[in-house]
């Protein structure tokens, strides 16, 4: 393989960061600004949890409803209207965070056996 052709023809050190100086650093409202957007957003889904399709629609329609609830009733109102939780489902893993999946595994042998067997009966095998 020729040298730098993974990297798009730059090499880099081994141990050596790519970024020595880090991120640069967020001004306050930048940060601020993201931590609203998430608190006004679960608000918003709150709001509506509790509406009817017709005051959804209401709201939709509204002029003076801000952005962020238009976005959000929207999404739930196209989900309902088609049936499709998904849509709800990505929004909430946007804003909460997929539920992660848990696997209780049990074995009724000792695992060592099992290696074991598996590994012997392959070679015999190919014998």
């Amino acid at each position: 393989m020729a040298k730098g052709k993974k990297t798009g023809g730059r090499d880099f050190v081994k141990g050596q960061s790519g970024n020595p100086k880090g991120a640069p650093i967020q001004p306050e409202r930048v940060k601020a600004l993201k931590i609203y957007t998430k608190e006004a957003i679960l608000e918003s889904i709150n709001s509506y949890m509790g509406m009817t399709k017709s005051q959804i629609s209401e709201r939709i329609n509204d002029p003076q409803t801000p952005m962020i609830d238009l976005l959000i009733g929207t999404i739930l109102a196209k989900a309902v209207a088609n049936g499709d939780p998904h849509r709800f489902d990505a929004l909430l893993n946007r804003v909460i965070g997929r539920v992660k999946d848990e696997t209780d595994i049990k074995l009724t042998a000792d695992i060592t056996e099992i290696f074991y067997k598996a590994t012997w009966q392959g070679i015999e095998s190919k014998e």
